[in-house]
């Protein structure tokens, strides 16, 4: 089956090898192997990986489930609509 623009539906955009490194360095600098958990946008006692969530979505854990985690240690925590980062140790919330 044919896009309208005479292009197959499985076309994926080439992207220049300068915007490739770009992005990946982008990618890089971001997480440095650390694990982050951002807040989610409806209730701020449940946690999520990919980005901030709804607590109905898959992905989202309450916040004791989190820092009780022992792989979680050290790992980034990002509120919604608020400046200031934490970072997990022995169990709690460090304002970074």
């Amino acid at each position: 089956m044919k896009h309208r623009m005479g292009l197959p539906q499985e076309y994926e955009p080439v992207l220049p090898g300068k915007v490739k490194a770009h992005l990946a360095k982008k990618q890089a600098q971001e997480t440095d192997g650390k694990i982050i958990w951002y807040q989610c946008v409806d209730l701020p006692n449940f946690w999520s990986r990919d980005g901030h969530k709804s607590y109905k979505q898959d992905g989202v854990s309450a916040v004791e489930g989190v820092l009780s985690n022992p792989e979680n240690e050290g790992a980034l925590m990002v509120p919604f609509q608020q400046e200031t980062t934490f970072t997990i140790q022995d169990g709690t919330m460090v304002p970074n």
